[in-house]
């Protein structure tokens, strides 16, 4: 990168030697817990102020750079330049269609365990090759208490960043693998999403290395979180990163019927029955505009998150969203409870 001095830093971030000094010597976060899906909770370290005004024009001046230089497993965290197609899910999903065996493998607290250390060993690595001075500094306006902070705007790309050298040799790894499969063997396949990491081809091929994945992320110091480690063969539902990918990309059977029955709710009751079957909540709760808002936006995400999957131009798909605007435009114009 560019970047050689802390004066040159100091400039790209717009701030002042002084205050970028104040900055490191008295960040300021403020923490606090958000639930998680799967249950239990999350700890969110939110930067305050000018230090996240300069986290935030740090992650924008490195991102292109990362993404010029990113290995083609990494699809989590990357913003796309250039008009090229963009990295997510379901990027991160195709390359396992069809595949005999699906191995999923989640790393274990992952801002958590990569520590300023790691930050700043792997800027000066390539193809970062941060100066020594600056690649301290980076580390120490990005970490709080020495390890990533979950709610700074650097932490998801100076996560990928740190991961640069295990999806290297994760990729060589396969590469060995595929040099030694036999003719009739399907390939096998790595692609990452921020803490998910996805590996599938023939069965055997994925079984063989699955220790030597485990042993590859000790060496670099992360833990798997095995409870969420899964071996899904074509007998039964492969899912990579909330995608069913058995056959083309799909989302589950449960996923539609639940959206359907949602329509219908809204085709055949009152905005305010509409809302109050859809939360569950207690007949007597006074429903308020923003929640019917809250709940049309809901479904329509719902919806576009089907579109994605499935393609726009796919029936369900299609009709799902005919019959969602149908019972919104109804609701949008009801006089209010009707």
């Amino acid at each position: 990168m560019a970047i050689k001095s802390i004066a040159q830093l100091c400039s790209m971030l717009q701030v002042t030697a002084q205050e970028f000094q104040q900055e490191l010597a008295l960040p300021e976060y403020v923490c606090y817990n958000i639930p998680k899906k799967s249950g239990g909770v999350r700890a969110v370290e939110a930067p305050q102020g000018l230090l996240r005004e300069l986290q935030g024009r740090l992650a924008k001046y490195m991102q292109p750079f990362y993404t010029q230089h990113k290995l083609p497993c990494v699809h989590g965290f990357v913003k796309a330049f250039n008009n090229k197609p963009k990295y997510g899910v379901l990027t991160n999903a195709s390359p396992h269609l069809n595949k005999p065996c699906v191995l999923n493998m989640d790393i274990k607290n992952f801002f958590d365990s990569i520590n300023a250390k790691q930050v700043k060993q792997a800027l000066q690595q390539k193809p970062f090759l941060v100066s020594d001075e600056v690649s301290t500094a980076i580390a120490l306006l990005c970490t709080h208490h020495k390890k990533l902070p979950t709610g700074a705007p650097t932490s998801p790309l100076l996560s990928n960043i740190v991961f640069y050298g295990v999806d290297k040799t994760l990729m060589e790894l396969v590469d060995e693998i595929n040099r030694t499969k036999s003719e009739n063997d399907v390939t096998v396949t790595y692609t990452r999403y921020a803490d998910d990491l996805t590996f599938s081809g023939e069965v055997n091929l994925v079984v063989k290395i699955q220790s030597r994945i485990v042993d590859i992320l000790t060496t670099y110091g992360f833990e798997l979180n095995t409870k969420k480690t899964r071996l899904q063969k074509t007998y039964a539902a492969q899912w990579v990163t909330g995608i069913k990918v058995n056959d083309k990309p799909n989302v589950s059977r449960l996923y539609i019927r639940n959206l359907r029955a949602i329509i219908h709710n809204l085709q055949n009751n009152t905005a305010t029955d509409a809302v109050k079957k859809h939360l569950g909540t207690t007949p007597n709760k006074e429903i308020d505009v923003s929640d019917v808002h809250g709940m049309l936006a809901s479904v329509r995400s719902k919806i576009s998150w089907v579109g994605l999957v499935r393609g726009k131009t796919d029936d369900v798909y299609m009709k799902l969203k005919s019959n969602f605007e149908l019972a919104e435009r109804k609701i949008l114009v009801a006089p209010k409870g009707r």
